[in-house]
């Protein structure tokens, strides 16, 4: 992923907030230009490229599969053919054998195709479960499965990840010296109806500092995604790690069903139309 990807990512700010926002400000047209600028966008490639890449192998492999059952199943039919040839009741029994070689056949064929199946169906999704950047916002359940996760690896990753998330919202909620904060104003820009919030909102985290920092909001998010990884490591392999790397997941939008940054602004937009 570029590295301007990674920065588009992380700014969005999905954390259930954005696309809650962008949802409820954005008009039909508006949606496709922004779904275009995902699909156009390198990161976008190279996630879906990989993602594409990876159900390619399983694909190769589920045939391969089913190849060498299939070429099982006509060996041991040839074989048994050979052995009851003699006599009607053989051929008989050949011919039945036969039939029930074939609805194995077919049973195994159909079990390939399913699993076939649900990999497009997840690959679908996850395509559906991205950023502006191109990172994979990766439900927790499904990463566990993606990383092989022990129950103990899961409820640890999702500590660290909900812990993420109050930092981000501690984050966007530090208080200026005039009392506000950034989140309180996008909520107060939604409520007005102003139509580029959202974009002003994501160019102030690109140019504002933190209160009393010296860094840009921008800045302490890439120290805080870093900061997961390397709270994660210690918890997972090196190919667990090397895994989510190559899956491109979006280490501080991890869907865990905590959203303090989308509640908030839900709690300060209650008439504007929910997230789908």
């Amino acid at each position: 992923m570029s590295s301007n990807g990674a920065l588009i990512g992380l700014v969005t700010l999905s954390l259930g907030a954005t696309a809650y926002v962008a949802f409820s400000m954005s008009t039909a047209t508006e949606e496709r230009a922004d779904l275009r600028s995902v699909s156009e966008s390198p990161a976008a490639d190279d996630g879906t490229a990989q993602a594409i890449a990876g159900l390619r192998s399983e694909i190769t492999q589920l045939g391969e599969q089913l190849d060498r059952r299939l070429a099982a199943i006509e060996q041991q039919l040839a074989t048994r053919e050979a052995l009851s040839i003699g006599g009607a009741g053989g051929i008989g029994s050949a011919s039945a054998m036969e039939e029930n070689t074939e609805a194995l056949a077919a049973r195994v064929a159909e079990s390939v195709q399913g699993q076939m199946e649900a990999q497009l169906e997840r690959l679908a999704s996850r395509q559906r479960n991205r950023n502006m950047g191109g990172e994979w916002k990766a439900p927790i359940d499904e990463l566990a499965v993606e990383l092989d996760l022990t129950d103990a690896q899961s409820e640890t990753a999702m500590a660290i990840f909900d812990d993420a998330r109050d930092d981000v919202y501690a984050l966007l909620t530090t208080e200026r010296s005039d009392g506000g904060n950034l989140l309180d104003d996008l909520a107060t820009k939604i409520r007005s109806g102003e139509q580029d919030a959202l974009p002003k909102f994501i160019g102030r985290i690109f140019s504002d500092h933190v209160p009393n920092s010296d860094q840009t909001y921008l800045a302490r998010m890439i120290a805080l995604s870093e900061e997961v990884r390397s709270n994660l490591s210690p918890h997972l392999s090196e190919a667990q790690m090397k895994r989510m790397r190559d899956l491109n997941v979006a280490v501080l939008e991890v869907e865990t069903g905590y959203d303090p940054v989308g509640d908030y602004i839900r709690s300060k937009t209650p008439y504007v139309r929910p997230h789908i």
